[in-house]
């Protein structure tokens, strides 16, 4: 073994075997590492982003700290910039995975 061969088998045998690891990390963005949780989303986050409330368990990791992060200055915006906004994610999550490929693009080709 590699390790008893470079002297470090005393810190390897100090370690208990089946010692649990924890598993509740916080992201950077301040997602939740159980994302898909919606109750662990902050109060201001969950009125920002309610239109996506039905749908935020099917959103991967990537998605959602997308969405957080277009809505964290929510709180600022003007109740027409709020309007919009909840109009967009409506239009957004009715899109089809292919329609919203083709919008991407399109995104990236402007």
């Amino acid at each position: 073994m590699l390790l008893a061969a470079s002297g470090c088998d005393q810190a390897v045998e100090n370690k208990p075997a089946n010692k649990p690891t924890s598993t509740s990390l916080t992201l950077p963005s301040g997602l939740p590492a159980a994302p898909n949780d919606w109750g662990r989303l902050t109060a201001s986050q969950q009125a920002a982003l309610q239109p996506l409330a039905a749908d935020w368990a099917t959103l991967s990791d990537g998605q959602r700290r997308k969405w957080i992060s277009i809505s964290a200055n929510f709180q600022q915006m003007t109740p027409e910039q709020q309007a919009t906004l909840h109009e967009r994610m409506v239009q957004w999550t009715q899109l089809s995975a292919q329609e919203r490929a083709v919008a991407r693009l399109n995104y990236a080709q402007t």
